[in-house]
This record gives C-alpha cells, sequence and structure tokens, in this order.
C-alpha cells in the first residue's frame, strides 16, 4: 500500500537549507543570515532554531523569519512547530505558494491529509509549472486513496519535468508498495525511454520484474546494469537473488564471488553467498560465512537463523538451538526460525517446547496469509 506519513524519510537538510534559500533579506534582520544557513548546513538544527526563535520574537511580522523556523522545525521533526511557523509566515502572506507547500508537506506528515491536500492544491493553482508540488500533492492522493487525482498529478509532474530520475523512481515505489506491480513497470519503462543511462531505473525495473517472478527479465535489467556500472550498489546481490530464487544455483556462484571481489564488505552478497552454499550442502563453508556475516551485522535475526539451519544440518544440534533462539529473539515474527526450532526439538525428544514453537509458526503463517489476502484486495483498488 502507499507509505503513511510517518514511512516517508526524514527530510533532508536539503530541505531545510531550500528553504532558508527561499528567504531573501528583505527586513532589517535580528539575526545573522548566514550563521543560521551555516548551522542548518553542519546538521545544527537546534542552534538554528534557538537563532530563529529569537528573530521572530523580535520580528514577529517577517513572513521570511516565519518561513525558515518552519524548515528548521520540519528537519528536527518537530511537526506542531513547523506548521505552527508554516501557519504565521501565511499569516502575512496567504498566497505565497512555497509556504502553501511547505504547510501541505507538514500537514501530510501530521497524518491530515485533507487540509494537505487543499493547501498542496491551492499552491498548485498558483504556480502550475511547479512539478514537484503537483507530485507531492499526487503522494498525498494516493496515501488518502484518491487514485485517479493522484495518477493525473503524476503524470502532470513527470510531463513538466521528464528528466527528473525521482519522480519515475517513487512514483513506481509507491505503487510497488502497493503490489501494483504492473503499474510501476510501465512507469520504469517510460522512465528508461526518457533517461536511458538511469542506473537506478534499471535497477528498479529489475528489481520490480524478479517480485513479478520474472527471473528472465529481472535477470537481463541486472546484467545490463553491471556491464553499465558494476560498482552499483546491490547490483550483484540483486542477480544472484533472481538466480537463487529460480533455481539457478551454479551460475550464482560466480556471480556472488566476483561481488565480493569487488567488495568484500558487501553484507547482501556475502549473506546470499552462504545462503548459496547451504542449499549446495556444503555446509562448513555456509557456517564460516555467515559468521563472517555477524562479524559485519551481528543483530540481523535471519543471519542467525540461516546460521542455525546450517549447524543444525551439520549435526551441531545445541549450538543450532541457541542460534536459532537468538534468531527470534531479535525478530520475533520469524515464522521461518520457529518451524526450524520445532523440527529440532522434535529430533531431541522435547515434546512441548516443539509443541510451542510450531503452534508459533502456525500463527505467523495464518496471520501473513490473512494480510496477504487483504493487501491483494487493495492492489485491485488500485489497478482499478
Amino acid at each position: 500500500m502507499p507509505t503513511t506519513a510517518s514511512e516517508n524519510p526524514r527530510p533532508s537538510l536539503r530541505v531545510v537549507i531550500v528553504v532558508l534559500g527561499l528567504c531573501p533579506v528583505l527586513w532589517a534582520q535580528p539575526v545573522d543570515l548566514q550563521r543560521v544557513q551555516a548551522l542548518a548546513s553542519s546538521g545544527d538544527l537546534a542552534g538554528a532554531r534557538s537563532l530563529l526563535n529569537r528573530a521572530v520574537e523580535a520580528n514577529p511580522r517577517s513572513p521570511q523569519l516565519w518561513a525558515m523556523l518552519a524548515g528548521v522545525c520540519a528537519g528536527l521533526e518537530d511537526w506542531p512547530a513547523a506548521r505552527d511557523a508554516y501557519q504565521r509566515a501565511l499569516g502575512q502572506s496567504p498566497d505565497n505558494p512555497e509556504l502553501l507547500a511547505g504547510l501541505g508537506f507538514v500537514l501530510a506528515r501530521q497524518g491530515e491529509l485533507q487540509k494537505a491536500i487543499a493547501a498542496l492544491r491551492k499552491s498548485s493553482s498558483l504556480d502550475p509549472d511547479n512539478a514537484s508540488v503537483r507530485f507531492l500533492l499526487g503522494r498525498v492522493q494516493f496515501e488518502a486513496q484518491q487514485f485517479d487525482a493522484a495518477v493525473s498529478n503524476f503524470e502532470q509532474a513527470m510531463l513538466r519535468e521528464p528528466e527528473n530520475e525521482s519522480f519515475y523512481l517513487e512514483y513506481a515505489q509507491i505503487l510497488s508498495r502497493g503490489q501494483a506491480y504492473s503499474g510501476a513497470e510501465k512507469i520504469l519503462k517510460y522512465g528508461l525511454q526518457q533517461l536511458p543511462r538511469s542506473a537506478a531505473i534499471r535497477f528498479e525495473l529489475g528489481v520490480c520484474f524478479q517480485k513479478q517472478l520474472k527471473s528472465r527479465q529481472a535477470q537481463q535489467e541486472f546484467r545490463r546494469l553491471i556491464r553499465q556500472d558494476a560498482a552499483f550498489p546491490g547490483v550483484y546481490a540483486a542477480l544472484a537473488g533472481s538466480l537463487l530464487e529460480s533455481g539457478q544455483l551454479e551460475e550464482a556462484e560466480p556471480v556472488l564471488q566476483s561481488a565480493l571481489k569487488v567488495n568484500g564488505g558487501d553484507f547482501d552478497s556475502r549473506y546470499l553467498y552462504a545462503v548459496l552454499l547451504a542449499r549446495l550442502g556444503r555446509n562448513a563453508e555456509a557456517v564460516s560465512q555467515l559468521r563472517t556475516c555477524l562479524e559485519l551485522r551481528g543483530d540481523d535475526a535471519r543471519v542467525h537463523y540461516q546460521l542455525g539451519k546450517a549447524l543444525a544440518d551439520s549435526g551441531e544440534i545445541e549450538t543450532a538451538e541457541s542460534a536459532l533462539n537468538v534468531a527470534v529473539g531479535l525478530d520475533p515474527e520469524l515464522k521461518e526460525a520457529y518451524l526450524e526450532l520445532g523440527r529440532l526439538y522434535s529430533r531431541r525428544g522435547m515434546t512441548e517446547r516443539a509443541r510451542r514453537a510450531l503452534k508459533r509458526f502456525e500463527e505467523l503463517r495464518q496471520r501473513q496469509e490473512r494480510e496477504d489476502r487483504e493487501q491483494g484486495d487493495r492492489v485491485l483498488v488500485v489497478e482499478e
């Protein structure tokens, strides 16, 4: 499903700096603007906020100062304060499209989607050629399940800025989160027509193919990307993952070995290599690779789970049990680990523990099936 406001990434300093840049010095300022900009650029948003709070106290009728304060508060994710500052600024400049867009963004982050849509619509009507505002409006409308209006604004944004890579990527990711993969595929293909050298779009297209179980097309895109930019993050792991999912184990091994030659610290490639070795029955090698994975990321439940499986297959039952218990401790909803624990306890004659583990596995499996059905119903709404 579309992302909720709380799932969106934290606003970057770029958001704050852009707001600062939109505010010309039109007042006899009691604040050192360069100092505020320097603090914001260095990440000291609290320091910038302190200066701006003093400034608006001394000059409360300056929309520019309130807008700067709003941007800094948004960077700190203090949404109530950002909202208040934008509203103060709009009180002095009610038809400023940048201020309306900023307010719309903040309202969306607070979950007030209808109010956000109203602010963004007004901003767009005042500045109809602003593609970024149209795209943001589409995002919020999609979240509010106003799908037709959202699609229209996404398309208008892409028409106005056809070389904006982020539009294609984010639109496709929104559709993919709703499992509307065919729609995401169309957007990414169109994006590649506009930006044929975009490594990021090609990578996402490969991922989209894989989610649709179109392994051959996915592998083609990943191989093209490797030829284009072998250093692109995650491309070897994505290709290897596709090969593993389609059972092409022998082809996956050299891909992962190449990935680890390029970057020995690539966690995803090393993890997949360990999984591959285990599937090939080379458990001792798999255990060695998984222990290296734990050095890179010791709190990853998947690694502990795979380590437990490989140890169990190697006959190291007690050590395997310990690893699997760590896995469910880190991720209590990792259903596969409960299944493996149930099997392990059964082998050891620990009937009650096996029963509890298998019961938990079944509960999680049934819940996942319900969620998948509900998600499927929502996908039909999106695609219609």
